[in-house]
């Protein structure tokens, strides 16, 4: 069962990316960007709004870059500006 999360949220953001990417597109993403290895699964828990994680900045970006290239949207920077907005 999905998991609630505020909208609009950084859990929320990451959890569109994963739509977009699926948990290959967010590895090769983050390796690609910042050239470190991390598992979809870390940023899986980044994207539960029970767990306490904070996605980093670099991979934040990775991950909209790499959305951008996709679909044309970016989730992560769509949930930064709207908290900032709020």
């Amino acid at each position: 069962m999905a998991k609630l999360r505020k909208i609009p949220s950084i859990e929320q953001g990451l959890y569109e990316a994963f739509g977009i990417l699926k948990d290959a597109g967010i590895e090769e993403a983050i390796k690609n960007f910042t050239g470190k290895k991390k598992s979809a699964s870390f940023y899986r828990s980044c994207a539960d709004p029970d767990e306490i994680h904070n996605i980093n900045h670099a991979d934040s970006l990775a991950i909209d870059f790499e959305c951008l290239k996709t679909k044309g949207v970016a989730p992560m920077l769509k949930a930064h500006e709207t908290l900032v907005v709020q």
